[in-house]
């Protein structure tokens, strides 16, 4: 109260969208898609999001942190073409300011433009060089400009930042797999699922079939039977049948961008070349994606 009584009306509406833009960034991570907090309505909660974020900008319109919000907002509403504009403001009125360029580097990998969205995902970890978050997704967007050796380097100091981290060990787990090192895939997802709640012995059985050549298929295959991403269980399919079974799944699975996690394919750079293919492109246009 007293910080308001000697502020100036700029400087208190300032400190109110402030706290507004926190307030929508945990709307934005309540979904299903990001940390999934039980009984969400993904269309409620953005819903609640989207006015707070320009309840913000009415206070506040050079508020560059309340368009990033905005933006992730508008993104998950598949407004695609807004939603960049909104990041792309963000950018240039906080530059200093993370999680925009987090959120625009996400954005610009769902386009494609992978040597954009390194630039983006390298200032956010410069800003903020022990966030997991941002390490993670730097490590995705390096595998998604082919640069693997960076990638790996990236996710090693992220299982240094937080080695029992879920978001460490899922991001790994998807580059283990996408790269066929079984070894290290070994190491990371039965480490998950430990997390997760496997029992110790469990894992370590599954660690060990996922080593032998002569067992891994049917260690892989059950980790698709076990509740999950969507995403996860396409790169199975493909791992163990090729691209032509992951774009099947795809075709056939509930398309639901809101109850899905399927953008992981688009962000961890999973799909390489396969996004040219025109029935991944059909596939993932089902769940709203604009043509890379």
């Amino acid at each position: 109260m007293l910080y308001f009584e000697n502020a100036s009306r700029d400087s208190a509406d300032a400190y109110l969208a402030d706290g507004i833009t926190e307030e929508i960034n945990a709307y934005v991570l309540f979904l299903p898609s990001e940390y999934d907090v039980p009984g969400i309505n993904p269309d409620s909660i953005l819903t609640l999001g989207e006015h707070a974020a320009r309840r913000a900008l009415a206070l506040s319109p050079e508020l560059g942190e309340a368009y990033a919000s905005l933006g992730e907002i508008l993104e998950y509403r598949l407004e695609w073409e807004a939603a960049r504009a909104a990041f792309e403001r963000g950018v240039a009125l906080s530059p200093r300011y993370p999680t925009a360029h987090l959120w625009y580097g996400y954005d610009l990998m769902i386009w494609n433009r992978w040597d954009d969205a390194v630039r983006e995902m390298e200032l956010a970890r410069q800003l903020d060089p022990l966030s997991i978050v941002t390490t993670v997704s730097l490590g995705a967007a390096y595998d998604g400009a082919d640069r693997i050796r960076d990638a790996d380097s990236v996710f090693q100091q992220a299982r240094m930042l937080g080695p029992e981290h879920p978001l460490v060990l899922t991001f790994t787990s998807f580059h283990d797999l996408t790269r066929r090192d079984y070894d290290q895939l070994a190491l990371d997802f039965p480490h998950l699922l430990r997390v997760s709640g496997l029992d110790s012995a469990a894992a370590a059985d599954l660690a060990r079939r996922l080593r032998d050549p002569a067992q891994r298929d049917a260690a892989l295959q059950e980790t698709v039977d076990r509740p999950g991403r969507v995403s996860w269980r396409a790169l199975v399919y493909r791992a163990l049948d090729g691209d032509d079974r992951m774009i099947r799944y795809l075709s056939q699975v509930n398309s639901d961008p809101k109850q899905t996690d399927v953008e992981g394919l688009l962000l961890c750079g999973c799909l390489g070349s396969l996004r040219g293919d025109p029935r991944m492109q059909a596939a993932l246009r089902r769940f709203g994606f604009p043509r890379p």
